[in-house]
Order: structure tokens, then C-alpha cells, then sequence
């Protein structure tokens, strides 16, 4: 498998609003061909490069993939996800659906300022009720801490995460109207915007 950012198209449709360079297209598919790399359809966006205010786009990034892989793995996909925050769309190479089980407990510096963070957290550590050696004891009164926060969470995350799906939803909105038309300043300001506000 090669990936990555090849910085070259293959034809005139996959760049948008940018110069299409046909010898720079034609030694690129003639490697491909040579080499005997399959180049897997792309699900989701077009394109994958987004320069200069949203204006110029272009498919850059892409799998190529050898036949003998694909004789592993015949069900492989490509699909290139939301970017957000960059200007390149990750792009996703898939051959199952792993269930890696629960996800683990993260704790994220901003909820330190968070309304209720060191209430919860100070309350759990105090009023916990334990037994057993030190380790075991520490173990316990963690696991009793991460639960009261959990418990928090659960009241406030609800509400962050729907702005969050908004604002995804919008930027991902504004990059599928810039796909099909010439881009606007207007459009690029609410896009840059909608980042912030994730950030």
C-alpha cells in the first residue's frame, strides 16, 4: 500500500478552481501503471485539498494498492472523512468493521474550567469509603473519582456535543456547496468561524 499526499491529480475533474498539469497527470498514471497499483474509487468528498480560502480544491491524497493485497482483502474501501480543522481530508482505508471494545476514560485539561469540575471532583476524592492496601485502596478511590465525573459529564455533554454535530454539520455543508460551485468569501468567513468555535 502506498498513501499519502502524491501533490498530483490524475485527471482534468480532479482539481477545481487550480491548474491542471497534464504532464505532471501523465507521468503520474504511467507510474501507477507500471508499478500495477490499483487505485481504489473514493467514497465521500471529491476532493481531499482545500488552498487559498477554500477556493482551489484538488484530489491529492489517495491509496494505491497492489493486486496481491486486494486478493487479501478484496472487500477494501476508500473514503475521504470531514477535514475540519486541516486543510486535507483524512482519508480512510477499510477492510472489516473492528469492534474495539468500550471506549477508554479520557480527561480533557478544559473541563478543569468547567462549571462544576472541581466541585464534583473535590466531593468524589473527600467522600470516598474504601479498603485494602495502599494500591488497591488508591485503585478504588480513582475508579470512585472517574465515575462522579462521568456522572457530570453525562449532563453537560449532551449539549456540547449537538454544537458540535452543528458546526460539523455546517462546515461539512459549506465544503459540499464548494464542490459544486466557485466558493465565496462569505462562505469561507462562516467556515472559518464554524473552526473557531470547535477549536
Amino acid at each position: 500500500i502506498m498513501m499519502g499526499d502524491f501533490n498530483a491529480v490524475r485527471r482534468p475533474d480532479e482539481r477545481f478552481n487550480s491548474i491542471f498539469c497534464y504532464r505532471t497527470a501523465r507521468d503520474f498514471n504511467k507510474f501507477i501503471q507500471e508499478v500495477g497499483f490499483t487505485d481504489l474509487k473514493m467514497g465521500g468528498f471529491r476532493y481531499t485539498c482545500f488552498r487559498n480560502d477554500d477556493i482551489k480544491l484538488s484530489k491529492l491524497d489517495r491509496f494505491l494498492i497492489s493486486p496481491s493485497f486486494l486478493d487479501i482483502a478484496p472487500k477494501t474501501s476508500v473514503t475521504a472523512l470531514p477535514r475540519e480543522l486541516s486543510d486535507h481530508c483524512p482519508i480512510l482505508l477499510s477492510t472489516t468493521k473492528p469492534d474495539f471494545g468500550p471506549p477508554p476514560f479520557r480527561l480533557f485539561n478544559s473541563w478543569l474550567r468547567r462549571e462544576g469540575f472541581e466541585k464534583t471532583f473535590i466531593t468524589s476524592w473527600n467522600n470516598f469509603i474504601g479498603f485494602g492496601t495502599p494500591d488497591q485502596y488508591m485503585v478504588a478511590k480513582l475508579r470512585h473519582v472517574k465515575e462522579a465525573l462521568k456522572k457530570w459529564r453525562a449532563t453537560e455533554h449532551p449539549i456540547e456535543e449537538a454544537t458540535l454535530i452543528n458546526l460539523n454539520k455546517e462546515i461539512e455543508r459549506l465544503d459540499q456547496e464548494a464542490e459544486s460551485r466557485a466558493p465565496n468569501i462569505e462562505a469561507a468567513k462562516r467556515r472559518r468561524d464554524s473552526l473557531k468555535k470547535i477549536a
